[in-house]
């Protein structure tokens, strides 16, 4: 069976998740220029355009950058709720990457880095130290997307 290709374009670059969802409500706000989403959020034009992908990936806007309906949801919880991890939550357990290399990333314990930096590797032709910095970027959404600490 042949392995499931994916471009190195559908490996998220944006660490962030909270950053995602302030891109994607400053979308609402000034409209779909970079330069604009740039100025509103203070983010460079480069993390904007990071940004932007990882919300499509995760399918909280289209390729027009239009709100999907998953967008709308996340936006409709407070920030920094339950809801809002919730909401990310699906999305990122939906998220094509997600479910190729890492589909138990939001239920492991710890996540393999080695094994799926080596799977981003195979399915998107990345470099290891590239497969290996998204790999983080995907270590990175387990961890904020973990339940907290009971006080």
């Amino acid at each position: 069976m042949e392995t499931p290709r994916l471009r190195s374009a559908d490996i998220p670059q944006a660490e962030d998740l909270t950053e995602v969802r302030e891109l994607v409500s400053a979308l609402l706000e000034v409209g779909t220029s970079t330069d604009a989403l740039a100025d509103h959020t203070g983010f460079s034009d480069r993390h904007v355009c990071y940004r932007l992908h990882a919300a499509k990936v995760l399918g909280l806007i289209d390729g027009k950058r239009a709100l999907t309906d998953r967008g709308d949801r996340l936006l409709a919880t407070p920030p920094g709720s339950p809801d809002e991890r919730s909401a990310l939550a699906e999305a990122v357990a939906s998220c094509p990457v997600v479910k190729l290399v890492a589909p138990d990333l939001l239920t492991a314990q710890a996540l393999d880095l080695d094994q799926v930096s080596t799977a981003l590797a195979q399915v998107a032709g990345l470099s290891a130290s590239t497969a290996a910095r998204r790999a983080r970027i995907l270590e990175a959404w387990r961890q904020q997307l973990a339940e907290p600490a009971p006080e």
